[in-house]
């Protein structure tokens, strides 16, 4: 399939006509231009490091904090896993259309680029949440029992102990966020406004249209795209993450 969609994109006609042509990136960039591409990379990339900062406090309060709503928390953070994408949307329509309960609260986050942001961390939470607090339960508590015992307190010994630790975890659940933001289709396909034009929501038209040489390029670059994230993702994990310092610690003693 990861073959067949770049060949799908330069070919002339697929079945039809298999000499090579850019005219369907050509056609593609003449027709949306680089809007498609910066909306979703803009949108993503807002999604992408609050979602992986809320996944880490909320793993945080999972796993190291003891209070009585700390089930429901849990449960609401990964009640996003348990619905499919386009029930998502549909509830955010229900729900923001006219207003939170029909009161016009909020109804100006709807068809905003506000509103496919949230549906972005949403989605993602469950991810970033369940990665966040597989690190976490990897540290040992006297790591952290130290850090009191010197006098830091709760938020100090999150950003200076915990963070550091979970920090290649963190990473992959900025990528992670990035990567399914900007694949999104199915929470967001009912939610795009004509003022924002998302990559893969255009595939989806012109694949609609029979235009499949044109979806196959905004594809291809798509896929160039989620593959150069995690490239990038593992490089700097590999370089200047956790796993480097232990690494370079281990040799050094």
């Amino acid at each position: 399939m990861y073959i067949s969609i770049p060949f799908g994109a330069l070919f002339k006609l697929w079945g039809r006509d298999y000499s090579l042509t850019l005219k369907h990136f050509q056609y593609m960039f003449k027709y949306s231009g680089l809007k498609a591409f910066r909306d979703s990379f803009v949108l993503s990339l807002i999604a992408s490091p609050i979602t992986a900062l809320f996944s880490m406090i909320i793993s945080y309060l999972v796993v190291k904090k003891k209070f009585h709503s700390k089930g429901f928390i849990e449960f609401v953070s990964m009640l996003a896993m348990a619905v499919p994408g386009t029930v998502l949307g549909v509830g955010y329509i229900r729900g923001f259309a006219n207003g939170v309960f029909k009161t016009g609260f909020l109804q100006g986050l709807y068809g905003t680029g506000a509103i496919l942001v949230i549906v972005f961390i949403v989605r993602s939470l469950p991810v970033g949440t369940r990665s966040g607090i597989s690190a976490l339960r990897q540290i040992d508590k006297s790591i952290e029992e130290s850090a009191y015992d010197l006098g830091a307190g709760s938020g100090k010994v999150f950003t200076s102990v915990t963070l550091p630790l979970i920090k290649d975890s963190f990473l992959s659940g900025l990528v992670t966020t990035f990567v399914r933001s900007i694949t999104a289709i199915s929470a967001i396909i009912l939610l795009v406004t004509p003022q924002y034009l998302l990559i893969t929501t255009q595939i989806n038209e012109f694949a609609e249209k029979g235009k499949y040489g044109v979806a196959c390029a905004y594809a291809t670059i798509l896929i160039a795209i989620v593959y150069a994230s995690i490239v990038v993702m593992n490089f700097v994990i590999k370089h200047f993450g956790t796993s480097k310092k232990l690494k370079g610690d281990s040799e050094n003693a």
